[in-house]
Parts: structure tokens; sequence; C-alpha cells
């Protein structure tokens, strides 16, 4: 059976993690007309590639960091405006009082109709998240956040920033923002701007999957058994492609442009892995990755084309998966056969879409030894004497009596 046939992809329907959740932070406010923050994270916020809260956020010197843009009357101008209100401004939860608080305090302008501009990104301080500040050259216009992606799963950070959307789906827009009440505050409802990828792993046996390039979900309902004594273990598991090192994350909009984009392997190995991977492998799908250890990437659309609309082969992805397969026989030396696999999907186009988590399913192809046999005809050859003993010819020779006899 060819390769395509023993090892398919299928890229299951995306999930679009938009921060609809109602962890809201309850929090106690001062009488005076301070500005103050609030904010939602959606369940499926990813910290270090793993579930992240908002009491995550409220660990001591996490929190988040905000822009904020004083315009007088003016509205803001995205590329002429100035960050001269808060500037990367360090915002933590104080689990005493349950509230958010920065220093030092900022008031709202009293004149009517003045307007200040605010925008928020999550986690502060992350090495792989660069922020413009007050010494960053000519900082003017929207706040651009410089990320560089970590290609070891475990130090991957999600990175998170306000989206003006609150999880009730009403629009609460940041931007020209005039007094708010006492009793009011900003509250961020923060997004992911990354995209998760998570895996599966499926096998199918004896089944012909014509399919490897992700594009398609096999009904793996045809699948027969794995027969017994045979188990199936998951060593690696490889997502190459030019994916983007670096990306610059606009946060007025989110919207992502790329800086380097190089050949990269994203890599999961055994202690990534759920108990599944250990010869636990069935023909029903399961999960394979820990929920700690999602891959996060920039965005990027692999089309298979280059910046020109070219056609480019090379800007597709692969998926590599390593397994073994054990078989356990007493009539063996060892009491069992396991052989190991290495197979390598076609290269596919797959866009990843920032805010989507992704689950792949690994479906490995097994295939079992039958055998065949028959009685062939006989192949008639001519007939061969063959005289055993051999029959010698003898002579009798008459005797004369000798005299007397007779």
């Amino acid at each position: 059976m060819k390769l395509k046939n023993l090892f398919g992809m299928a890229a299951m329907a995306a999930l679009v993690l938009s921060g609809c959740s109602s962890d809201e932070v309850v929090e106690n406010f001062s009488p005076e007309n301070a500005i103050e923050f609030g904010t939602y994270v959606g369940r499926d916020a990813q910290g270090r590639a793993s579930e992240v809260k908002i009491e995550d956020l409220q660990q001591e010197n996490v929190g988040f960091g905000v822009y904020a843009y004083y315009t007088g009357a003016s509205d803001f101008v995205a590329d002429q405006s100035q960050p001269n209100f808060m500037n990367n401004q360090h915002v933590t939860f104080n689990s005493t009082a349950s509230t958010w608080e920065y220093t030092p305090i900022k008031y709202w302008p009293n004149t009517e109709g003045e307007k200040v501009s605010f925008f928020a990104y999550a986690p502060f301080g992350n090495t792989n998240i660069s922020a413009p500040t007050k010494d960053s050259e000519n900082f003017v216009g929207s706040p651009v956040l410089i990320f560089t992606a970590n290609s070891a799963v475990a130090d991957q950070v999600d990175l998170l920033y306000a989206d003006d959307m609150t999880p009730d789906n009403q629009k609460y827009d940041y931007i020209d923002m005039t007094k708010q009440g006492v009793n009011d505050r900003i509250m961020f409802n923060f997004k992911h701007a990354l995209s998760r990828i998570g895996f599966k792993v499926q096998a199918l046996v004896d089944y012909v999957n014509n399919d490897n390039n992700g594009d398609k979900n096999d009904d793996a309902e045809n699948s027969e058994p794995i027969g017994n004594g045979t188990t199936i273990k998951v060593e690696s598991v490889e997502l190459i492609g030019n994916f983007a090192q670096t990306g610059f994350l606009n946060l007025n909009g989110g919207g992502w442009n790329h800086g380097t984009v190089a050949n990269t392997v994203y890599s999961l190995g055994t202690d990534d892995f759920t108990d599944v991977a250990d010869y636990k492998v069935t023909t029903l799908p399961q999960d394979l990755n820990n929920t700690d250890k999602y891959m996060m990437i920039i965005p990027k659309d692999f089309d298979g084309k280059d910046a020109s609309g070219a056609e480019d082969a090379t800007d597709k992805i692969q998926i590599k998966v390593v397994y073994k397969v054990k078989t356990m026989d007493a009539n063996l030396k060892d009491g069992f056969i396991e052989i190991t696999n290495t197979v390598t999907s076609d290269p596919f186009n797959f866009e990843f879409v920032q805010g989507k988590a992704y689950t792949f399913v690994l479906h490995l192809g097994l295939t079992s030894v039958k055998f065949a046999a028959q009685v062939g005809g006989w192949d008639v050859v001519d007939d061969i004497a063959v005289n055993v003993p051999i029959n010698v010819e003898t002579t009798v020779t008459p005797t004369t009596p000798a005299p007397g006899e007779g």
C-alpha cells in the first residue's frame, strides 16, 4: 500500500476562541473619578500553551500593559497620535482590595468632549513580547508589539490583546472615550492574537485512505479492529513549514504583519503527550497532546503562493509522525516484534487564522499481513526410465560329460 494510504491527516473544524466568557472580575471602586480597569478573558485563553484564567493574570507581577492617548477634543489618529497619557503602563491585581491597580493613578479630563483612547495587551513582561516604550524612537501612532515565536512548545505564550467587543457581543469602543461615571471602569476584553494547534490520534486498520493532505475528514468507522496483542505508541509529532519567526501585532484592531519567515519545525515528544501515546492508541480519535502543550504560532495563510501571487510549492505545511507498532508473539525470541514507522504527509495548503484553535487528527494506518495459498497442478515431464536393478543378459555354454558320466 502506498504511503498516502497508510497515513492521512484530517483537520477538524476550527473553534473560535473569542473571550465569550462570564469570567468577569468583581472589583471595588474608589469614590474619585480615577480611571479604573476590569478584564474579561476567554475560558480557552492559553498561557505557556496551557489554559489561563483571569486568576492567572492576577498573579503577582503579571497583569497587562496599557497605552493611552489623550487627544483633547480631537479624535485619535492612528498614524499621528502619541501615547502621552499612558505608555506601556503595567496594571496588576491587588487581591486584598480585589481591584486592578497601577501607579501613578490617572484621572479623566473634566472638559466636556475631551477624549482618551486605550489599547492593552497581556501578559506583561514576557520575554517573547517587545512592547514600545517612552524610549522607543519616534513612537507615534498605534502601539505595535514585536512578537517572537518560541520553537520550544513548553516556552510558548498565548499573546492577548484587548478587542472592542465585550463577551455579550456589545460594542465597547476603547477609542475616543470621554469621561466615565465614578463607578464605571474600562473593561478590557482580551482575545487571542495567535493560532493554537493540537493533535488527536487514531488508528485506521486495513482501511484505504487516499487522502494525505489534511483537506478531508475520513470516515474511520470502516476501520477494522486492532488485532489482539498489537499496540501502538506515538513517539513524536512535527509540524513543518515556512512559519513566521517574528511578527508585528497592531493593538489597534489586532492586525498582524510578518517579520522573519523561515522553515520551522515545531515538535512534540513523549513528555508532551497524554498517556494515550503510550501503547494506547485505538481506532477512535483520542487527545494526543497534554492540555498545557499546544503549539502557538503567528497566524499565516499557507496558500502555496509567494508574495507576488506566483505558485510556490514551499509555502505549504507538512506533518510528520513517528510511531511504534508492537505485537506480542511467544514464538519469537524476545516475545514480541516492534517496528518503528516514520511517515510524513504530503505538503498541503492551510490557513491559520488569528484566535482560532485547530485540531489535526493523525490517522495512523495499519495494514495486516495476509496469506493466501493454493496447490498448483503438476508440471508433467516425459517418462524417464530407471531400471532398478538392471537386467543383464547372460549366455549358457553346453559342456561335454566326462568319461563314465552320463
